[in-house]
């Protein structure tokens, strides 16, 4: 929009000049108050300011003198739209309209000033047709004293018109009006508003490129001339908009969050910043950051509620803006409403057949269509695109894609054929990315796998780039937020195509933890900004744990755990931009099929699993676990194991079979009683033969390691523990470990320690001295462990013998300052207790994870009286701080604890909690629990685990030592207890 405030601060003075022309040597009183009104806008105090000139206003009706009038009541109403009152504003310039009319005629030069204030103002209110009148009668008058339109004035007045024009659809008119307005401006403020005017008509009308070209040109005059921020701010939205509609988000990020930074330093908490909360909230969805986006939209739509009005088309696109979220986030009731409001205030202020009135026809078509309401959808998107088409509308593609879902839906499918073809054919790559998707599966329906497979295979590689890019900027959060909706694997497990199926899985699974690794990784061995950044990081992480763990905040403890979120989101994505610009780009984006086999030894296989959604066609569908199988030799290979609901209900009896019924403390034996014998083995082979059986038909001879890659509720399952028809373990017949990703066989830039240094740290005392125990705060029972002190002094004296340099920590000194101290020892050794709080002890399932260390009890009886230790000293450690822990050279970790493994599953994406914490924080081997484990038995079963290590290596000692107990447990006390007591260890490695 072009810059109104601009223009209307020229006006103040030349009326002030008209007014006191022949007056007396000593200004009048209405006079001095203007001067001192001026004055205080010049310093930026603008509530002071209009304070005062409506003192002068009364003045100069006091005074008589109805020209002094007419003069004040106009600066009035300029200062009434510099703060956002336009309709008060009107009625001032309505009353300043009748006494320059009565007293200079409707042709005087300065009465047509007041017209064109009044365009100005009456398009703020979007009341078009006032505003096109008005603007023709100012420049009818400057017309008749500039014939040859030459001068600035008419110049200016003939793109303020045009810019009316654009509100109203005409976008012919407008470009020829700006373009006229542009070849006889000299380089100025009227020029580079024209400029920016003109970029929005071009854009509509599809040439991006000239519109990118004139923005360029009007923030390069802006930028050279900072004494008109608010210019600046508006230019540097229009350009982020502008890249964020060509895909290069980073780029408008940085330009939107800096628009909206210049406009609240020139005009802090005025009604003009909704518009940039607006697209940046735009923005942000179109990351599937829909929390941020909801919070800054919301904002925008009370803002202009209240200063612009309920039935003004600015809230209307706000509105729409934020039920476009609501629908992305599955609120389709809420997102209807919203579109339907939207819809009806721009069918009243602009008629039927405007492009806004269209836009709300096709989103909310979509939200029907979303709901399964196709026959409903049908007619609105049908006029949306009649509406659209007749405007050359920019966004016709994506609309005509929209009403071929909707005859898809209803089974028409040569019309939706036809349609998403056209959409194809005229689409930007998100939208061509789109089609070949839904092309993919409209050939499935027509029975041609081979043209679904090439449009799926088009639809793949343009989610791998968007995601590519993505990660280029973004913070951990934004990008699990991003990846959540992709959808991968559907159409290639549909078309059961392996070979595709494990490309996908290479690209997306996993990749945010891989990325965020990456990251961390670099930046502690680059240049002091970047260290300093990641040193800053673990700062805020402790912080935003003090704060997170507290059920009720304050104002001020609320603001600053926003505050530090933000932080947290700046350095990630900083950290994200620099690694970015690496010249062979992330690692973890590189990885092929042919390297994961290369790098697997002979007698090993990888299997992945895979969540994804099965097709069947016509538009039905479910969601199902499946695993790839991939050798050293020959073909990848793909099982389907059935559907999710199932698959999930099967494990949600297994773990409950293993748990016993016990409570997560190391203190005691799993009980024996929670499940039958009987029950607890029925159990145990049911997941063998749905999860493990069809795996194990298409094994090739001579299997001896099997390396897993869970997906969704199959991250808490010990595959060790199923039991053939045989009853055999699993993990008698093969060594398990397990990896976040196949990506992790080739475990880029580890390098491991060498110098056989160890830490051990077990039995803290979770109660500093002197306090009192209070009744069992956030669900967590912190029993003494007299067992894992006894482990730690074994194992100390174990691990001198074998050449290491052990240091143990027990009692008082098992601080959380030791862990965090460790500089990548080669081996770290954890005997405590483990947790998982439940949701309601706050959203972040890193900081709801943690183990417990010294003082720990004293801290959890803190928080639930509401107060907060310091974070680095206060016995809990989060998986949150646990990430900025420095182990990029420890070759083992291991969580002697209770449920270490457990977390938050985020299909696609692993376990948030502990065992992610350590992988991110960069070990090579993270030994962890399942499930509750017992006291002695464990102190006893790390003993044999780490006589061992240094001979077979993490993974073999682990398995071998295992596959010993499981043995010997099974003859003491039956399967179901030898799998409770020796099962809950897995190994995550990157070897």
């Amino acid at each position: 929009m072009l810059e109104v405030m601009r223009k209307l601060t020229i006006l103040i003075f030349l009326l002030l000049t008209l007014c006191v022309s022949g007056q007396e040597q000593q200004p009048p009183e209405w006079y001095l108050l203007v001067r001192e009104a001026v004055k205080l806008k010049g310093y930026g105090f603008l509530d002071d300011a209009l304070a005062k000139m409506k003192e002068a206003v009364t003045s100069a009706e006091a005074s008589g003198d109805i020209r002094a009038y007419g003069a004040a009541i106009n600066n009035q109403a300029v200062l009434q739209m510099e703060v956002g009152e336009y309709a008060g504003a009107d009625e001032s310039l309505r009353i300043a309209q009748g006494i320059y009319e009565q007293n200079l005629g409707p042709n005087h030069e300065h009465t047509a000033k007041v017209y064109k204030n009044r365009g100005l103002c009456l398009t703020q209110l979007a009341r078009y047709q006032e505003a096109e009148s008005f603007t023709r009668k100012a420049l009818d008058v400057y017309l008749e004293m500039d014939v040859a339109r030459n001068q600035w004035q008419t110049l200016e007045l003939m793109s303020e018109l045009a810019e009316i024009l654009y509100h109203q659809d005409r976008l012919e008119e407008a470009r020829d009006l700006f373009k006229e307005a542009l070849e006889k401006l000299e380089a100025g403020p009227s020029l580079a508003s024209a400029q920016s005017g003109y970029a929005q008509v071009l854009d509509a009308l599809g040439d991006t490129d000239g519109a990118e070209k004139l923005i360029a040109l009007a923030q390069a005059y802006w930028e050279n001339h900072p004494e008109k921020p608010t210019s600046l701010a508006g230019v540097l939205k229009s350009r982020a908009n502008l890249l964020r509609q060509r895909g290069q988000v980073a780029q408008a990020e940085s330009l939107m969050k800096r628009a909206l930074q210049v406009y609240d330093k020139a005009l802090p908490g005025r009604p003009g910043r909704a518009k940039y909360l607006n697209d940046l909230g735009l923005l942000y969805s179109g990351l599937r950051d829909y929390e941020k986006a909801e919070d800054l939209v919301a904002e925008s739509v009370r803002i202009h509620e209240k200063w612009m009005g309920a039935e003004h088309p600015e809230t209307a696109t706000t509105l729409g803006v934020l039920a476009g979220i609501y629908s992305q986030m599955g609120r389709l009731e809420d997102s209807e409403k919203m579109y339907r409001r939207a819809l009806a205030i721009n069918e009243k202020v602009y008629g039927k057949n405007h492009t806004a009135v269209a836009t709300d026809l096709n989103n909310l078509g979509v939200v029907l269509l979303n709901a399964k309401r196709a026959k409903e959808a049908v007619p609105l998107l049908q006029r949306a695109l009649s509406i659209k088409k007749a405007s050359k509308s920019e966004d016709l593609a994506t609309m005509t894609g929209v009403l071929g879902s909707a005859y898809h839906e209803m089974g028409d499918l040569g019309k939706a054929k036809e349609l998403f073809l056209q959409a194809l054919d005229m689409g930007d790559s998100e939208t061509r990315a789109i089609m070949n998707n839904n092309l993919s599966y409209l050939s499935i329906d027509e029975g041609d796998p081979d043209a679904a497979l090439g449009y799926a295979k088009k639809a793949s590689q343009a989610q791998f780039e968007q995601l590519k890019k993505v990660f280029s900027f973004t913070s951990e959060r934004q990008r699990l937020a991003f990846k959540k909706d992709l959808v991968p694997y559907g159409l290639f497990a549909s078309l059961n195509q392996p070979e595709a199926l494990m490309q996908a899985a290479l690209r997306f699974k996993g990749v945010v933890l891989d990325s965020i690794a990456e990251d961390y990784r670099l930046a502690s061995q680059g240049d002091e900004e970047l260290k300093a950044r990641l040193g800053r990081l673990r700062d805020v992480k402790r912080e935003l744990m003090k704060l997170d763990v507290l059920a009720k905040r304050s104002p001020e403890e609320q603001a600053k755990f926003k505050e530090l979120q933000q932080r947290l989101e700046e350095d990630q994505a900083y950290l994200a931009r620099r690694v970015s610009r690496l010249e062979e780009g992330r690692a973890a984006f590189r990885v092929t099929p042919n390297q994961i086999q290369a790098a697997l030894p002979k007698d090993s296989v990888l299997v992945e699993f895979l969540y994804h959604g099965f097709y069947f066609g016509k538009n039905k569908s479910e969601k199902r676990y499946g695993a790839l199988i991939l050798a050293a030799d020959g073909p990848v290979q793909w099982v389907e194991l059935g559907s999710a609901a199932e698959i999930e209900s099967l494990v949600g009896d297994y773990r409950m079979a293993m748990r016993g019924g016990s409570a997560s403390s190391r203190a005691s034996r799993p009980s024996q009683p929670g499940v039958a014998k009987s029950r607890g083995e029925e159990q145990l082979k049911k997941a063998y033969d749905k999860l493990w059986q069809p795996i194990a038909d298409l094994l090739p001879q001579g299997t001896k390691r099997v390396i897993l890659s869970p997906d969704g509720d199959l991250n808490f399952v010990s595959f060790t523990t199923l039991l053939s028809s045989k009853d055999k373990f699993l993990g008698e017949l093969f060594d398990i470990s397990y990896v976040s990703s196949g990506r992790d066989l080739l475990a880029f830039g580890s390098n491991s320690n060498t110098e056989k240094s160890s830490f051990l740290l077990g039995a803290p005392d979770y109660r500093v001295a002197d306090s009192q125990r209070q009744e069992k705060a956030y669900e967590v029972t912190l029993s003494p462990l007299p067992g894992s002190a006894q482990e730690c002094q074994t194992l100390e004296a174990l691990l001198k013998a074998k050449g290491f340099q052990p240091r143990l920590v027990t009692a008082q000194k098992a601080q959380e300052e030791e862990v965090s101290r460790l500089q990548s020892p080669e081996i770290v050794h954890l005997a405590t207790h483990g947790f998982f709080l439940d949701e309601k002890f706050g959203h972040n399932p890193m900081l709801r994870s943690g183990l417990a260390l010294y003082g720990a009890e004293t801290t959890l009886d803190a928080w639930q009286d509401g107060k907060v230790p310091e974070s680095g000293s206060d016995g809990v450690l989060t998986a949150l701080e646990v990430t900025g822990l420095n182990l990029t050279g420890t070759k083992v970790v291991v969580l002697s604890a209770c449920d270490t493994g457990l977390g938050e599953s985020q299909k696609g994406e692993g376990v948030m909690g502990l065992r992610r914490g350590f992988v991110q924080a960069g070990c090579r081997n993270l030994v962890f629990t399942l499930w509750p484990v017992a006291d002695q038995e464990t102190a006893e079963f790390m003993v044999d685990f780490y006589d061992s290590l240094p001979e077979k290596g993490a993974v073999s000692s682990l398995n071998t030592v295992q596959r010993d107990w499981l043995g010997k447990l099974r003859e003491q006390y039956g399967s179901v207890m030898a799998a409770r007591l020796a099962g809950p260890f897995v190994i995550s490695s990157r070897e």
